[in-house]
């Protein structure tokens, strides 16, 4: 796995294409700010609504309408959250569409301006492949990335920080298991950016190939050298396939095993819970609390593996650029 100081100067270049749209970008990061904070509200708004509705009623004799009140804050405040989560995404994705056409139309013009000499040795399906696919891979780390590198840990900070005023010795106990979350994301993100480069070098070859295959046929059909091209086209396949198995099996083997330690913990709460007498409220502002923190850590390991992805991508198209 590359270094921090390797990968840092590829984003550093690669995010200096996202200057002309910074006002877009500033406002879908001022909304995940935002939703990030409407998930800690979320928790308050249950453990009130819940205090209030059943376990305060006959003490503080609730009309029908003010119970209806107090549930109303629930699909207000998951409005809210909508609503910034909508604002988020829709920027995030038009910042990052914006950079993928200007990436494209320079790397295009800068193709233009190369000698004949480079051309002679380069491989036309392997540019064509690096001016589509490695640079549509590139938007997800300007826009899905940086969405969730901001919601993600802001919904963490927010999510336990009201966790800690419910109650902090419960919080801290379940916090020992999130160490263990941070394992398949390290281990399986090596092994991604790994495969994903080598995918991106197959399928480049492999739309090579095509493209020899199709401009080239008389010759193919000259030379009866029909069964060796496909032969060689479905080891190319084969090749992409297994590279291909190879990202979605670490991808896939993450989430269950976040689950399994999310799991674990859920059921050191409904203990302690029974344990120490808890309020039914504050179970349940625990328990939901608990379950918004599984989304942060699931999203974020998957941020590790797309920004793998997508650096092997960004490697790719910047050694194109800096040929003289």
């Amino acid at each position: 796995m590359s270094k921090m100081p390797d990968i840092w100067p590829i984003y550093q270049r690669l995010f200096g294409y996202v200057k002309p749209y910074r006002l877009r970008l500033a406002g879908g990061i001022l909304l995940a700010i935002a939703y990030s904070a409407s998930n800690g509200a979320t928790l308050f708004v249950v453990k009130m609504v819940w205090a209030k509705v059943f376990e305060q009623a006959n003490q503080q004799n609730l009309t029908w309408l003010q119970a209806l009140a107090y549930a109303g804050l629930v699909p207000f405040i998951m409005a809210v959250r909508g609503v910034c989560d909508f604002g988020t995404t829709y920027l995030m994705n038009w910042v990052g569409g914006k950079v993928v056409n200007d990436l494209r139309v320079l790397l295009f013009e800068h193709l233009q301006s190369l000698s004949l000499d480079y051309f002679t040795g380069a491989q036309t399906g392997e540019l064509i492949s690096r001016s589509t696919n490695d640079v549509g891979a590139i938007q997800n780390s300007i826009s899905t990335v940086v969405a969730d590198i901001v919601k993600q840990p802001g919904t963490l900070i927010f999510v336990l920080a009201a966790l800690f005023r419910f109650d902090w010795r419960l919080t801290l106990w379940t916090l020992v298991l999130f160490p263990l979350c941070l394992v398949p994301i390290l281990v399986y993100g090596r092994r991604i950016r790994k495969a994903a480069k080598a995918m991106q070098e197959h399928q480049a070859s492999l739309v090579s190939v095509l493209h020899e295959a199709l401009v080239g046929m008389r010759v193919v059909k000259a030379f009866s050298m029909e069964a060796r091209e496909a032969a060689d086209f479905r080891g190319l396949c084969s090749r992409l396939f297994s590279q291909r198995m190879r990202i979605v099996r670490s991808k896939a083997i993450s989430t269950p095993m976040i689950e399994m330690i999310s799991g674990v913990a859920a059921a050191f709460v409904f203990f302690y819970a029974y344990e120490k007498h808890m309020p039914a409220s504050t179970l349940l502002g625990m328990a939901v609390g608990l379950f918004l923190l599984y989304e942060p850590v699931k999203k974020l390991s998957g941020v590790q593996m797309q920004l793998q992805e997508s650096l092997s991508a960004a490697e790719r198209i910047f050694q194109v650029m800096d040929t003289k």
